[in-house]
């Protein structure tokens, strides 16, 4: 038992404070010492959760708005390259910043919103256009077919006979080009054609010289062309060249050729077609 210092009562020693006087006791002082530090240490714990956490928003929010800027670019390059993949990208990415945004409790960055719809923009930019170039392409193509049509129907009979006239060989010759174009061209990617070039021609053979070509593009790209016919029941265009056919002119003998598509004779092996 203690005695109390201000009544003198008997209290327990581990009673806090006095019941008569309600003077604290030394086991009330410790206790309240106790609770003080108790409260301290909470205190300084929750302040290092609170800067925790901020820090850990702060991470996260760089990190969304990294998400939502990655959108924004990708969107951008979708429609300046009117690439679709990449218009999909910058949708995929606005997606993944908004919901991480939702997902804790933090404001969507406005770069996502704009990305997003920047990559909605781009997507449908893109099948528009790639839509309109497949339906004119096939307009060409289609022009380019009954173009060709026509020419081998101007021709008509006059593939049949013996001798291939001029007229015929440079009809001939862009039906050809317009149904299968030259080198990697398509044939409705060209422009027009000229046919400044004379005409050789040896028994089943012939040759149409500087064919011209032209594509259809801002420079007016010229190509210069060999045309080599042969003849079955008709004449038809065997191939374009590069290099001359190896025809002679009527009367003469052709000359040993390497040159692909040279035409063969009794004094030299067949030559190899292109």
């Amino acid at each position: 038992m203690i005695r109390c210092e201000r009544c003198g009562a008997s209290l327990d020693p581990m009673v806090a404070a006095c019941p008569y006087c309600q003077l604290t006791t030394p086991a009330g002082v410790a206790a309240q010492q106790r609770e003080s530090q108790v409260a301290e240490q909470a205190r300084v714990h929750a302040q290092w959760a609170s800067a925790a956490q901020q820090q850990a928003h702060a991470v996260e929010q760089r990190r969304i708005q990294g998400i939502a800027t990655q959108s924004l670019l990708w969107s951008i390059a979708g429609i300046v390259l009117c690439c679709l993949p990449l218009g999909v990208i910058g949708i995929v990415q606005g997606l993944r910043a908004r919901s991480a945004s939702v997902a804790r409790s933090l404001p969507v960055p406005g770069l996502a919103k704009v990305g997003l719809w920047l990559g909605i923009a781009s997507c449908l930019t893109s099948v528009v256009l790639v839509t309109w170039g497949g339906l004119s392409a096939a307009e060409d193509e289609e022009r380019a077919n009954a173009r060709a049509a026509e020419l081998e129907k101007a021709v008509g009979t006059r593939a049949e006979l013996e001798t291939l006239d001029r007229t015929a060989a440079c009809q001939l010759a862009e039906a050809h080009t317009l149904r299968n174009g030259w080198n990697d061209k398509r044939g409705y990617s060209l422009e027009r054609f000229e046919c400044p070039g004379k005409l050789e021609q040896a028994a089943d053979r012939a040759e149409l010289q500087d064919f011209r070509v032209y594509e259809r593009s801002g420079n007016d790209k010229e190509h210069r062309v060999f045309v080599c016919f042969k003849r079955g029941g008709r004449w038809f265009v065997d191939s374009l060249s590069k290099t001359p056919c190896g025809v002679a002119p009527a009367g003469e003998t052709a000359a040993p050729s390497t040159t692909t598509g040279a035409t063969p004779n009794s004094a030299s092996p067949p030559a190899r077609r292109r």
